[in-house]
């Protein structure tokens, strides 16, 4: 199997075992975004206080790759600081280049530095989350 089908099944597996964010928190403010790669659309709901981020949902029209990165990012991001979330998003740019291998289960998308045209797909709701976190507020 080539590697692009193999990480396929690896976010799709990720992408349907979180579910528990996807959707939207009432008389919360949202952002969206498109993908001008792929077609994408991203809704993120943020809700944060005091620079750190509290609750965070989302609504994808999208491919497998860009479901998987919302449901890791959310898991991964959800209690931290807005330092934190810039830090994680440095790291993930870093996995996606194929330059780094922590934190493990964000591991999964290493392979895609073999894919330009689809690392946008997975980098789309961190580029939204960190751009919304360093707003002033």
């Amino acid at each position: 199997m080539n590697a692009f089908k193999q990480l396929y099944q690896l976010f799709s597996i990720h992408s349907c075992k979180s579910k528990e964010h996807i959707g939207i928190i009432e008389n919360c403010p949202c952002v969206k975004s498109k993908s001008q790669v792929c077609g994408d659309h991203l809704t993120l709901y943020i809700q944060k206080r005091d620079g750190v981020l509290e609750e965070l949902k989302f609504q994808i029209e999208g491919c497998v790759i860009i479901k998987a990165s919302s449901a890791l990012m959310a898991e991964f991001t959800i209690g931290k600081t807005f330092e934190e979330i810039r830090r994680l998003h440095q790291t993930f740019q870093s996995i996606l280049a194929g330059e780094k291998k922590t934190p493990e289960k964000l591991n999964v998308f290493s392979g895609l530095h073999q894919f330009p045209a689809r690392k946008q797909c997975a980098l789309l709701p961190w580029d939204l989350l960190l751009e919304e976190t360093s707003k002033k507020s």
